[in-house]
């Protein structure tokens, strides 16, 4: 592999790593959200503690696929640097606009990971709100 091609594929590999650890960093931040929240709610016993939980959770459940949907994108586009000939390496980091339509943030928002982590968090929350 050439010089150019190693480096233009360095470039979107820190972009991957970059987005991967912000989706795991907002699902730890979730995390402790709600187990904060729920800390409250049991010293306080105050219901709107474990309502407060549905709101941020929503919203990071959007932000983390937001940015799972970046990775993937730049993940297809690792890909396609990956195939060129080196004559082609323009150091180039846009996306193709079908590329970002094919992973859009609303549709990593349902897939079975996320989906799975998500919603496991908000039964959590839903089971409190009816059992307390």
């Amino acid at each position: 592999m050439d010089e150019n091609k190693r480096k233009h594929l360095d470039l979107i590999q820190a972009i991957i790593t970059r987005l991967s650890n912000n989706s795991f960093l907002i699902k730890g931040w979730c995390i402790t959200l709600m187990v904060g929240l729920f800390a409250l709610y049991a010293k306080n016993s105050e219901s709107k503690y474990i309502f407060i939980c549905l709101y941020p959770t929503i919203l990071f459940w959007i932000i983390d696929s937001y940015y799972l949907s970046l990775e993937k994108t730049y993940r297809s586009l690792y890909n396609n640097v990956r195939i060129k000939k080196e004559e082609s390496i323009d150091f180039n980091l846009s996306m193709d606009i079908q590329e970002i339509k094919k992973y859009n943030w609303y549709q990593v928002m349902f897939t079975e990971l996320n989906t799975i982590f998500y919603f496991f968090i908000i039964l959590i929350i839903t089971i409190t709100i009816l059992v307390f």
